[in-house]
């Protein structure tokens, strides 16, 4: 899209995407006037047009992703929660879980937070912890691609 919009000399413009929630080939892709998101705030003296600063929600109707963080602060601190929905996929039919979206928009979203499972207890591994973590803590996606059997090129099958 950024691309797109310098190719054809559209400056000015920040580069959007719209309906992400559809399929793929629904997505509307353009562009959105940098002048549209400014407000005029005052900075050394003088009127300054600048981007409004987005701020977490701590309370209120917009705090849910904070308030699910909030809520497992504490065992985050020992478990390893990271899930990472990985580039967007295109290929839908073949993967069942390609429209998978980023648990922060999930959460924004209004869904309930991801649950962490059983925490292990770590092993001693020369002067690191390792602490293995269950199949069901990992994403969709993740183990979709854990048990996805890759395609190897002919010329690499024989050795």
């Amino acid at each position: 899209t950024a691309a797109a919009l310098v190719l054809n000399g559209c400056t000015g413009l920040i580069a959007s995407v719209k309906n992400l929630l559809a399929p793929a080939v629904e997505w509307q892709c353009g562009g959105v006037p940098i002048a549209s998101l400014c407000v005029i705030e005052r900075r050394r003296g003088r009127d300054k047009p600048v981007i409004k600063k987005a701020l977490v929600a701590l309370d209120g109707p917009e705090s849910q992703p904070f308030a699910a963080y909030r809520g497992m602060r504490d065992s985050l601190r020992l478990f390893d929660a990271y899930v990472v929905p990985g580039p967007t996929q295109f290929d839908v039919e073949s993967c069942p879980v390609a429209t998978e979206v980023p648990v922060m928009l999930q959460l924004e979203l209004g869904a309930e937070p991801p649950l962490l499972g059983e925490l292990r207890t770590p092993v001693q591994m020369g002067g690191f912890l390792y602490s293995p973590q269950p199949t069901a803590s990992r994403s969709p996606l993740q183990r979709w691609r854990a048990t996805r059997r890759h395609p190897v090129p002919a010329a690499l099958a024989e050795m």
